[in-house]
């Protein structure tokens, strides 16, 4: 997994801040200092790049506004954070994609395909819900497997709120997934296969507009 975020996370978690404020207390009434205080920075830290991490980390949130019918596109990295910088430990691909509403359906600008991968760390999401309804939720399946090869499977979603009006996307039941292989790779969020070395089309959607990342909340 090679994958680099290019974009803000805006991760909405106080896990950190409160670890610091557990700390501060527990070490309140204590004479020692340092390392001998607070421990080495190994044990006050569980392992980041493990199967376990990955799938304990909080559910990633990409949020896409306007519908406008336009492609985002989204890496591995901004659907599940915790990988970064776990090369060596981790290889991660995205794996399958679902939709709570229909390919093609009333009010929804009739675009096609909402959802394709460029290669196994990018996909591509379309902006767009349908009209009546009270917004759209993709969700993206990411596989994960160790050096030992042990695998699990983790996910992140993607939400296309109906208005900023306080009508906010609500998941449905699902009604259509996607498996993902190297076979069904599209090379760009346009569908076009780049050449080797070319430099990606000057239409290409621009991927940074009207994203917004978070945390799906308790």
């Amino acid at each position: 997994m090679k994958a680099t975020a290019t974009r803000a996370l805006q991760v909405k978690s106080t896990s950190f801040a409160t670890a610091i404020i557990s700390c501060a207390v527990a070490c309140a009434g204590s004479s020692r200092s340092g390392d001998d205080a607070l421990g080495s920075s190994e044990s006050l830290s569980a392992p980041r790049c493990t199967l376990s991490a990955a799938r304990n980390a909080a559910v990633e949130t990409v949020s896409l506004w306007a519908p406008n019918h336009k492609l985002h596109e989204v890496s591995l990295l901004e659907c599940v954070p915790v990988l970064a910088n776990c090369d060596d430990e981790l290889d991660a691909e995205f794996a399958w994609a679902s939709s709570d509403e229909p390919l093609d359906a009333n009010g929804d600008g009739h675009h096609q395909p909402d959802v394709l991968r460029i290669d196994p760390e990018r996909v591509c999401v379309r902006a767009e819900r349908q009209g009546p309804k009270s917004g759209r939720v993709y969700r993206l399946g990411v596989e994960v497997a160790d050096s030992a090869g042990e695998r699990t499977e983790v996910e992140c979603v993607v939400v296309v709120d109906h208005d900023q009006r306080g009508i906010t996307a609500h998941e449905d039941s699902e009604v259509y997934r996607l498996t993902f292989s190297a076979a069904s790779d599209r090379g760009t969020c346009t569908g076009e296969q780049p050449d080797p070395g070319e430099a990606p089309p000057s239409d290409a959607p621009e991927p940074d507009a009207g994203v917004v990342y978070g945390s799906i909340p308790d």
